[in-house]
This record gives structure tokens, sequence and C-alpha cells, in this order.
């Protein structure tokens, strides 16, 4: 990622979380996507790509407590069975 596409993400987490929680500073974030090459399928067609910023500490912190959540989500009983 270049260093002015990352600039301009930051900026925007800075945006949306000032929009979205007022007051507070935005301290270490960590984003994590999965891309898919449909042109090239021998690449595995599946990667992901992560981007981060701030302390490497509090974004293994971030990535933990993303995983525990998403355990609970999908340990959930399935509503339709």
């Amino acid at each position: 990622m270049s260093a002015e596409t990352k600039a301009r993400l930051q900026e925007a987490i800075h945006e949306h979380m000032a929009d979205e929680y007022d007051a507070q500073c935005v301290g270490a974030w960590l984003v994590i996507a999965d891309t898919s090459d449909v042109d090239d399928l021998t690449k595995g067609n599946a990667q992901v790509q992560i981007e981060f910023a701030g302390s490497m500490f509090t974004i293994r912190g971030l990535a933990e407590a993303y995983r525990a959540l998403d355990d609970r989500t999908w340990n959930q009983p399935d509503p339709d069975d």
C-alpha cells in the first residue's frame, strides 16, 4: 500500500470514529480484507490483505478481541435448525 493511500485510510478511520464516538481518540487500528483475483485462478483465488498502524501490542489485542467476538458469534445455535 502506498504511503498516500495509507494516509487516506488512516484519515477515514479517524473521521469515522469521530463521527460515531464523540471525543474519542483513535489509537491503533487494524484492517483485514479478503481479496480474490478473478483474472488469475492459479493464485489460489483468495488472499488476505492486512494494514495497521499503532502499537504492535495493541494491534495484537485488537486481533485477539475480534477472534473472541467471532467465536461467540459463530458458536450460537442456528435459529433455522
